[in-house]
Protein backbone atom coordinates (compact mmCIF):
# COMPACT_ATOMS: atom_id res chain seq x y z
CA UNK A 1 0.00 0.00 0.00
CA UNK A 2 3.18 2.09 -0.17
CA UNK A 3 2.95 3.50 3.07
CA UNK A 4 -0.77 5.04 2.88
CA UNK A 5 -2.88 4.85 5.75
CA UNK A 6 -6.12 1.85 4.71
CA UNK A 7 -7.94 3.00 7.09
CA UNK A 8 -8.59 6.82 5.91
CA UNK A 9 -11.73 7.96 5.65
CA UNK A 10 -13.56 11.01 4.06
CA UNK A 11 -16.46 13.15 6.12
CA UNK A 12 -18.87 10.24 5.68
CA UNK A 13 -16.39 7.98 7.60
CA UNK A 14 -16.33 5.87 3.50
CA UNK A 15 -13.15 4.30 2.91
CA UNK A 16 -11.17 2.55 0.24
CA UNK A 17 -12.04 -0.64 2.16
CA UNK A 18 -15.51 0.12 2.24
CA UNK A 19 -15.55 0.62 -1.59
CA UNK A 20 -13.85 -2.88 -2.16
CA UNK A 21 -16.60 -4.09 -0.33
CA UNK A 22 -18.99 -2.15 -2.56
CA UNK A 23 -17.65 -3.41 -5.59
CA UNK A 24 -16.96 -6.96 -4.11
CA UNK A 25 -12.90 -6.87 -5.07
CA UNK A 26 -12.30 -9.83 -2.61
CA UNK A 27 -8.75 -9.20 -3.17
CA UNK A 28 -8.58 -6.30 -2.34
CA UNK A 29 -10.48 -6.26 0.48
CA UNK A 30 -8.26 -9.25 1.94
CA UNK A 31 -5.13 -7.46 1.41
CA UNK A 32 -6.58 -4.30 2.98
CA UNK A 33 -7.62 -6.83 5.95
CA UNK A 34 -3.78 -7.71 6.10
CA UNK A 35 -2.96 -4.55 6.41
CA UNK A 36 -4.70 -2.99 9.11
CA UNK A 37 -8.19 -2.44 7.82
CA UNK A 38 -10.76 -2.74 10.34
CA UNK A 39 -13.63 -4.48 9.26
CA UNK A 40 -15.52 -2.55 12.01
CA UNK A 41 -15.23 0.61 10.81
CA UNK A 42 -18.88 2.55 10.71
CA UNK A 43 -19.89 4.88 7.57
CA UNK A 44 -21.60 7.37 9.60
CA UNK A 45 -23.61 9.44 7.24
CA UNK A 46 -26.70 7.52 4.67
CA UNK A 47 -25.56 10.08 1.91
CA UNK A 48 -22.95 7.58 0.22
CA UNK A 49 -26.23 4.74 0.26
CA UNK A 50 -29.73 7.15 -0.74
CA UNK A 51 -27.48 9.42 -3.37
CA UNK A 52 -28.60 12.64 -1.50
CA UNK A 53 -26.80 14.51 0.32
CA UNK A 54 -28.26 14.71 3.72
CA UNK A 55 -28.30 17.43 6.46
CA UNK A 56 -25.61 16.28 8.79
CA UNK A 57 -27.20 15.24 12.36
CA UNK A 58 -28.08 18.10 15.04
CA UNK A 59 -26.17 18.15 17.96
CA UNK A 60 -27.87 15.90 20.11
CA UNK A 61 -28.98 13.22 17.60
CA UNK A 62 -26.99 10.58 16.99
CA UNK A 63 -24.74 9.65 13.95
CA UNK A 64 -25.72 6.62 11.85
CA UNK A 65 -23.58 3.42 11.33
CA UNK A 66 -22.97 1.06 8.61
CA UNK A 67 -20.50 -1.38 8.69
CA UNK A 68 -18.89 -3.51 5.92
CA UNK A 69 -21.34 -6.64 6.20
CA UNK A 70 -24.20 -4.25 5.93
CA UNK A 71 -22.44 -3.33 2.82
CA UNK A 72 -21.84 -6.85 1.47
CA UNK A 73 -25.03 -7.78 1.88
CA UNK A 74 -27.26 -5.77 0.39
CA UNK A 75 -27.36 -1.72 1.06
CA UNK A 76 -27.27 0.18 -2.42
CA UNK A 77 -27.75 3.03 -3.87
CA UNK A 78 -31.47 4.00 -4.98
CA UNK A 79 -29.61 4.16 -8.88
CA UNK A 80 -28.61 0.17 -8.43
CA UNK A 81 -30.30 -2.61 -10.25
CA UNK A 82 -31.45 -5.03 -7.07
CA UNK A 83 -32.60 -7.19 -9.57
CA UNK A 84 -28.24 -7.99 -10.83
CA UNK A 85 -27.49 -7.82 -7.24
CA UNK A 86 -24.62 -10.37 -6.76
CA UNK A 87 -23.64 -11.74 -3.30
CA UNK A 88 -19.88 -12.18 -2.64
CA UNK A 89 -20.14 -15.16 0.54
CA UNK A 90 -15.94 -14.97 0.35
CA UNK A 91 -16.20 -11.18 1.19
CA UNK A 92 -18.68 -11.93 3.89
CA UNK A 93 -16.45 -14.98 5.14
CA UNK A 94 -13.61 -12.42 5.12
CA UNK A 95 -15.46 -9.87 7.48
CA UNK A 96 -16.94 -12.57 9.96
CA UNK A 97 -13.60 -14.38 10.06
CA UNK A 98 -11.88 -10.96 11.31
CA UNK A 99 -14.74 -10.55 13.94
CA UNK A 100 -17.58 -8.10 12.46
CA UNK A 101 -20.63 -9.08 14.37
CA UNK A 102 -23.62 -10.81 12.47
CA UNK A 103 -25.95 -9.11 14.37
CA UNK A 104 -24.65 -5.59 14.31
CA UNK A 105 -27.71 -3.57 13.44
CA UNK A 106 -27.52 -0.41 11.13
CA UNK A 107 -27.98 2.36 13.19
CA UNK A 108 -29.95 5.65 13.07
CA UNK A 109 -30.43 5.62 9.56
CA UNK A 110 -33.97 6.74 9.27
CA UNK A 111 -36.00 4.18 6.74
CA UNK A 112 -33.65 4.16 4.13
CA UNK A 113 -36.30 1.26 2.58
CA UNK A 114 -34.84 2.68 -1.13
CA UNK A 115 -31.62 1.29 -0.16
CA UNK A 116 -32.50 -2.02 0.79
CA UNK A 117 -32.31 -0.66 4.38
CA UNK A 118 -35.35 -0.80 7.24
CA UNK A 119 -34.48 1.02 10.39
CA UNK A 120 -32.08 -0.80 12.65
CA UNK A 121 -31.76 -3.64 10.46
CA UNK A 122 -29.35 -6.76 11.55
CA UNK A 123 -27.07 -8.45 8.07
CA UNK A 124 -29.93 -10.84 7.61
CA UNK A 125 -32.40 -8.61 7.45
CA UNK A 126 -30.85 -6.47 5.16
CA UNK A 127 -29.74 -9.11 2.69
CA UNK A 128 -33.38 -10.37 2.75
CA UNK A 129 -35.04 -7.20 2.54
CA UNK A 130 -32.98 -6.08 0.00
CA UNK A 131 -33.96 -9.09 -2.45
CA UNK A 132 -37.82 -9.08 -1.25
CA UNK A 133 -39.10 -7.17 -3.24
CA UNK A 134 -37.28 -6.83 -6.79
CA UNK A 135 -37.07 -11.08 -6.54
CA UNK A 136 -41.17 -11.41 -5.93
CA UNK A 137 -40.59 -11.67 -10.29
CA UNK A 138 -37.67 -13.66 -10.20
CA UNK A 139 -36.87 -17.27 -11.22
CA UNK A 140 -34.80 -17.68 -8.19
CA UNK A 141 -32.25 -15.70 -5.72
CA UNK A 142 -29.03 -14.06 -7.01
CA UNK A 143 -25.70 -15.95 -6.93
CA UNK A 144 -24.61 -16.17 -3.47
CA UNK A 145 -27.54 -15.29 -1.29
CA UNK A 146 -27.74 -18.72 0.09
CA UNK A 147 -23.88 -18.90 0.81
CA UNK A 148 -24.21 -16.24 2.61
CA UNK A 149 -27.46 -16.81 4.42
CA UNK A 150 -25.47 -19.62 5.51
CA UNK A 151 -22.65 -17.61 6.81
CA UNK A 152 -24.62 -15.60 8.60
CA UNK A 153 -26.28 -18.10 10.31
CA UNK A 154 -22.96 -20.57 11.19
CA UNK A 155 -21.22 -17.09 12.82
CA UNK A 156 -24.74 -16.70 14.81
CA UNK A 157 -26.52 -14.44 13.54
CA UNK A 158 -30.38 -14.03 14.72
CA UNK A 159 -33.31 -15.41 12.67
CA UNK A 160 -36.34 -14.55 14.89
CA UNK A 161 -38.46 -13.05 12.69
CA UNK A 162 -36.56 -13.60 9.24
CA UNK A 163 -39.12 -15.94 7.75
CA UNK A 164 -41.65 -12.94 8.63
CA UNK A 165 -43.22 -11.44 5.23
CA UNK A 166 -41.84 -13.87 3.10
CA UNK A 167 -44.34 -15.19 0.79
CA UNK A 168 -45.05 -18.29 -2.08
CA UNK A 169 -43.25 -16.02 -4.56
CA UNK A 170 -40.08 -16.08 -1.84
CA UNK A 171 -40.76 -19.65 -0.35
CA UNK A 172 -40.40 -21.27 -3.62
CA UNK A 173 -37.40 -19.97 -4.73
CA UNK A 174 -35.73 -21.89 -1.67
CA UNK A 175 -35.61 -25.38 -3.54
CA UNK A 176 -33.02 -27.10 -2.91
CA UNK A 177 -32.54 -25.24 0.54
CA UNK A 178 -35.67 -26.65 2.12
CA UNK A 179 -33.63 -27.44 5.31
CA UNK A 180 -32.36 -23.82 5.43
CA UNK A 181 -36.24 -22.42 5.40
CA UNK A 182 -37.52 -24.85 7.87
CA UNK A 183 -34.82 -23.71 10.42
CA UNK A 184 -35.31 -19.66 8.89
CA UNK A 185 -39.38 -20.32 9.61
CA UNK A 186 -38.59 -21.48 13.30
CA UNK A 187 -38.41 -18.41 14.45
CA UNK A 188 -36.32 -18.67 17.18
CA UNK A 189 -32.61 -17.58 18.02
CA UNK A 190 -29.85 -19.83 17.38
CA UNK A 191 -28.14 -21.47 20.45
CA UNK A 192 -25.15 -20.49 21.53
CA UNK A 193 -22.41 -23.20 22.18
Amino acid sequence: MLGSDVGSADYTGWTPFHEAVRTQRCDIVELMINHGSDVRWPVQATAPFSGTPLAPPGPDEPLPVINALHIAVGIYSRRYDATSQLFSPEIVRLLLENGIDPNAKAMHIGRLSSCGVLEDASPLQILFNSVRIPMRWAAKYPPGFFAVVQLLIDYGADVRGIANGLTTFHIAKFEGYESLWDFLRKDEPIPTE
